[in-house]
């Protein structure tokens, strides 16, 4: 019986893995009186498999990393490119009866050019994050972090520093008097 969790071969009565110290019969449900060795080999096998593609999955590349190896992608879009403008001039400067032929690589051209475009705007986008990525965020001169919160209703202080006068609006009534004393213009 094969372990499924490592793959190692083991008696079929066996309780324990001899590779691994797994628990044999709890793995496979009931040991070897289950369908036997072609379930326990397929589990082992996946098994395999997937600590395999554990070990060989590519890592993940920084967003510089990303960016230069879609630079250099589009570096090789341009001579690509470059290489059917060459045979469209060839094509276009020979004989007329290669007719419009010459339009076929000229086409290639541009449509390897403009994937190009793309790969560098992309790569120079990929540039622009890893730089924002590794610088840390600072603060400009005169900015804030926050943003004051609105003033409350319960908040009463500026008027307590500012006590109304017992003289206020007393000059405003000398200044209406008119030449009758009597009348008050208030």
């Amino acid at each position: 019986m094969f372990c499924p969790k490592c793959g190692v071969v083991n008696v079929d009565d066996g309780k324990f893995c001899r590779g691994c110290g797994a628990d044999l019969p709890l793995m496979t449900g009931t040991g070897a009186a289950r369908a036997g060795a072609d379930f326990d080999l397929r589990t082992a096998l996946q098994a395999k498999v997937l600590e395999r593609k554990a070990k060989t999955a590519k890592p993940r590349l920084s967003l510089a990393e990303k960016s230069i190896a879609i630079n250099s992608r589009g570096i090789r879009g341009v001579l690509t490119g470059v290489g059917f403008l060459v045979i469209a001039a060839i094509l276009s400067s020979r004989s007329p009866e290669n007719g419009i032929l010459w339009l076929i690589p000229l086409g290639l051209a541009f449509i390897w050019f403009a994937a190009s475009i793309g790969r560098f705007v992309q790569a120079s986008g990929y540039k622009k994050l890893a730089a924002k990525q590794d610088s840390p965020a600072e603060l400009g001169a005169g900015r804030e972090d926050y943003i004051q919160p609105p003033r409350s209703f319960y908040q009463t202080d500026d008027l307590a520093a500012a006590p109304f006068s017992v003289t206020e609006r007393t000059t405003n009534i000398l200044r209406k008097m008119g030449a009758d004393e009597d009348d008050l213009v208030d």
